[in-house]
This record gives structure tokens, C-alpha cells and sequence, in this order.
């Protein structure tokens, strides 16, 4: 070991203190936080410096508890969106090495300025680069449902605005029953980005209308996990409608830039979905309305027709039932008529075959000189036969008439019962279709727009119409009907 001149490592160590004392005293540092814990009341810092995303520098940074304490009553609550994992920020520092612990940095200050410049610069760049690839405008052109009734929501469970969100939808005054399914994230902090992202992307687009980001008010620091390129490009992707309401009144989020509809506070996210079924309904009434009258005049203008039809028709059915029977009459009276020539003619012919049979007796008696009395009654009993013979074909030609008669006055009852079956049935028609418009009457006076408005409900008006999404413009007037008030107003802002 000669030549070779050797150091104790504590003589070592002191020889690079006393090299950093010439060196000592506060030093301006620009670094970007790479993690951090908080242990016994202090924060301890691992800061590195990239280049290209290459580290070339890295040193642990320890900010004591008397100094964390002014930093963070000087910040309040933009404390933990500045001292966060991947933030860069500006801090004063002195130089210390310890013979055991090394090298280390203690935070004097903090340059919170600087810091806040950083992350809006980084916002704009986001922005910018949301544009260049067309993000901003993808949501705005899906289509939202006309009734929103399935709804995903990404919020934290114990979030006091995901409380007022369900407040609003669960106690509405119209008893809509709306399906909410909760996808609980984080929603601050340094994992809220992540875990957001991941719940977008978690969700089965296919079960649900629109997908609502919210939570409950803080500083505007505390929107940091809504203002970064990544969120906003998880949202413009998203294959159905995405509502934001993240609680701010003044700010606006890169998440509200891209999304397809903001709304200040998950209370007036959850009043827009109830109002948009609420105006839904007021045009389904609004057309059953309609139709209800529309069928209401048709079904007079049937029932008209029917009875016009029925009318005619009787008339035509009478007329023939009228011209049958004449026609069976005038029938009946001339087979009566040409029965009684028969009859007539047969007597004629009976009278003259007595007459000739008299007259051929006499004529015999003086020719043979019989007995008279004995002859006589010859004759009598012969003419008797003759007399009872022919009445037997009169007995036969009235049954004969009676048969020949008897089909033509059935056919007659026939047509007089189909005419009473016919007038019948026109008649229940007549008064089924009567029951069915005063059914509708009913129904279409249970839905009267008055009856609406007398259980509370209002209805905004455009030019006489009922008001719908994208109708009207900023400086046009517009009415609120209700029971018994109407109010024109004059529309200041569009949201």
C-alpha cells in the first residue's frame, strides 16, 4: 500500500462538507415532483429533471414540518393539486450533507406562481392538441336519446354531490322511475385521473342513454384530474352522450370542453334529465292529443256514413221486400183467379151433363115406357155419383191450391225476418260504435292538457308551440303556461 495516500470515510465525508460550505446558501430550483410521503409531520420529496423523458438528475428534497405548515396555510386548498406526483415546481432550497445520510435538500419557499403558470400552460397545450385531432366537437355530434332512462354514473359513492345527484332523480316531482348504476372513482387526488378513465372505459356503452361525471364543489385546484389531454380524449371517444357535473360555477374543465352537455353541480345534471323526459311527455300527450281527435272526427265521419249507408240501405231493402210481396200478391191473385175459372168452368160443365143427362132420361122414359119412379132413382143415384165425385176434385184442387200457396208464404216470412235481422244488427253497430267514442271521449279528457296544468305542471311555448331542445334563441320571448298564469320572457342565455 505505499505510495497510496488513504482516508478515513468520515474524513472524507467532512472534507465534501466543508467543500459545500463554500458553495452554501439558497439556490432557485425548477424540478418536477417524482414522489412523495409524508412521515412524523414532514414531507419528504424525491425530485428529478427530464430531458427528452430521459431523468438526469435526481435528489431527495425534505420540507420540515415548520415550513410545510406555512406552505400549506399560505395555499390552503391548492396545496395538494401543487405538491402532487408529475407537478412541476419552482422551490428555494439550502445545501446540507450529512456524514451518515449524504447529500440532501431542505425546502426554504415555494414559488406557487410559477407553479399555476405551468399547469395552465399545460392545459393549453392540451387543448390544442384536443383540436388538432378533432376531439372537441366528436361528442357534440352523437345523438342524445329522447328519454333518458338508463343512466352510468362516475362519481366517488361517498361524494356529497353524488347524493344531491340521486336526490334529484330518486324524488322527482313527475314519479319518473330512472336506472342509475354507480362506476365509483376517485374524484381528486392524484389517482382520480386514472381511475375516471378507467370507468369510461369500464362501462358497457349498450345498457345505458348518457354517462354522468360529477362531484361536489373545492378549489379550483381540485379540478385538476378534469383538465388533462388524457381525460379529455376518454370522454370525446366515448360512444354515447357524456354529461358533466363537476360543481363549478366559474371554471371550465378540458372535461366540460369535450363532453356533450355541462352542467354546473350534479343537482342540475340530474334537473336536465328529469326535464328532458318531462318534455318528452309533454309531446307525447301533446300528439295523443291529436291523433284523439283526429280518430274522434273520423269516427263521426264513419259513423255518418254508416248511418247514410244503413239509410240507403233500408230504403233499398224495403223497396225490394216491398215489390216481392206486390209481386207474390198480384201472384196469389191470379192463381185465386184462375182457380175460380176452373171452378167456375167445372160447375158450367156439371150443369150441362145434368142438363143432357135430364134430358136423355126423359127422352128414354117416353121411348120405352118404363117405370118412371124406378128410373128416376136410377138417374138420382147416378147424378149422385157424379156430384160426389166432382166435389172430391174440388177437395183436391183447394189442397192443391193450399200447397201451391204455402212455399210462396214462407218465402215471405223469410225475407221478413232476414229485413228485421239486418235492421237489428245495423242498429248494435250503430250503438257499439257510439259506446267506443264515448270510451274515447273519457280517455281523451283524462289527458287534457288543462288536467296537466291543474296538477301543477307548467308548459314553455315558442311561437305557439311547445318548446323543444335547440328551438329557441338568446333575445327571442318565449311563454310559461300554468293554471290559471302564463308569464313571456325574454331569454337572456342559452347553457
Amino acid at each position: 500500500m505505499s505510495g497510496k495516500r488513504i482516508f478515513r470515510l468520515s474524513k472524507l465525508h467532512q472534507s465534501i462538507a466543508n467543500k459545500l460550505k463554500e458553495v452554501s446558501g439558497q439556490f432557485w430550483v425548477k424540478v418536477e415532483i417524482s414522489s412523495l410521503s409524508f412521515r412524523h409531520g414532514h414531507l419528504y420529496l424525491e425530485v428529478i429533471e427530464k430531458d427528452k423523458k430521459q431523468i438526469i438528475a435526481k435528489q431527495q428534497v425534505t420540507v420540515w414540518s415548520q415550513t410545510l405548515k406555512v406552505l400549506q396555510r399560505r395555499l390552503g386548498d391548492t396545496f395538494n393539486s401543487v405538491i402532487r406526483q408529475g407537478s412541476l415546481i419552482t422551490i428555494e432550497v439550502d445545501l446540507h450533507f450529512h456524514s451518515v445520510y449524504g447529500m440532501s435538500l431542505n425546502v426554504l419557499d415555494l414559488d406557487e406562481s410559477h407553479t399555476i403558470g405551468e399547469l395552465e400552460k399545460l392545459r393549453r397545450i392540451a387543448i390544442q392538441k384536443l383540436i388538432d385531432n378533432n376531439l372537441i366537437q366528436k361528442q357534440k355530434d352523437l345523438n342524445l336519446p329522447i328519454v333518458l332512462q338508463n343512466i352510468a354514473v362516475i362519481s366517488s359513492s361517498k361524494a356529497a354531490g353524488y347524493e344531491d345527484f340521486i336526490e334529484q332523480i330518486s324524488q322527482n316531482q313527475f314519479g319518473y322511475s330512472i336506472n342509475i348504476q354507480l362506476f365509483d372513482s376517485e374524484v381528486q387526488g392524484i389517482h382520480a385521473t386514472k381511475t375516471i378513465i378507467h370507468q369510461l372505459k369500464n362501462i358497457d356503452h349498450s345498457l345505458f342513454d348518457v354517462i354522468c361525471i360529477i362531484r361536489g364543489g373545492g378549489a379550483k385546484t381540485d379540478l385538476l384530474a378534469f383538465d388533462t389531454f388524457e381525460i379529455g380524449e376518454a370522454i370525446a371517444h366515448c360512444p354515447i352522450p357524456v354529461i358533466t357535473g363537476i360543481g363549478h360555477e366559474r371554471d371550465e374543465t378540458i372535461s366540460d370542453l369535450v363532453a356533450y352537455r355541462v352542467e354546473k353541480t350534479p343537482t342540475s345534471a340530474g334537473q336536465f334529465i328529469i326535464s328532458r323526459n318531462f318534455e318528452y311527455e309533454q309531446a307525447v300527450n301533446f300528439n295523443y292529443d291529436s291523433i284523439n281527435k283526429l280518430i274522434n272526427n273520423k269516427v263521426k265521419f264513419e259513423i255518418k256514413n254508416l248511418e247514410l249507408t244503413t239509410s240507403k240501405t233500408q230504403l233499398k231493402f224495403n223497396t225490394f221486400i216491398s215489390n216481392t210481396i206486390r209481386t207474390i200478391e198480384k201472384f196469389d191473385f191470379r192463381l185465386e183467379t184462375n182457380f175460380l175459372t176452373l171452378i167456375k168452368n167445372r160447375i158450367n160443365s156439371l150443369d150441362k151433363s145434368y142438363q143432357s143427362i135430364q134430358e136423355t132420361s126423359i127422352s128414354i122414359l117416353r121411348r120405352n115406357h118404363i117405370n118412371t119412379d124406378h128410373q128416376l132413382n136410377l138417374l138420382k143415384r147416378g147424378f149422385d155419383a157424379i156430384v160426389e165425385k166432382n166435389k172430391q176434385e174440388l177437395v183436391h184442387l183447394e189442397i192443391r191450391k193450399q200447397e201451391f200457396k204455402y212455399p210462396f208464404q214462407n218465402k215471405e216470412n223469410e225475407l221478413k225476418n232476414v229485413a228485421e235481422k239486418l235492421k237489428n244488427s245495423f242498429q248494435s253497430k250503430i250503438q257499439k260504435a257510439l259506446h267506443s267514442l264515448e270510451l274515447l271521449d273519457i280517455h281523451i279528457e283524462t289527458n287534457n292538457p288543462e288536467m296537466i296544468l291543474n296538477k301543477g305542471y307548467t308548459m314553455t311555448l315558442h311561437n305557439g308551440k311547445l318548446l323543444t331542445e335547440g328551438e329557441v334563441k338568446e333575445g327571442e320571448m318565449i311563454e310559461t303556461v300554468g293554471k290559471g298564469f302564463k308569464i313571456e320572457s325574454i331569454v337572456n342565455k342559452i347553457d
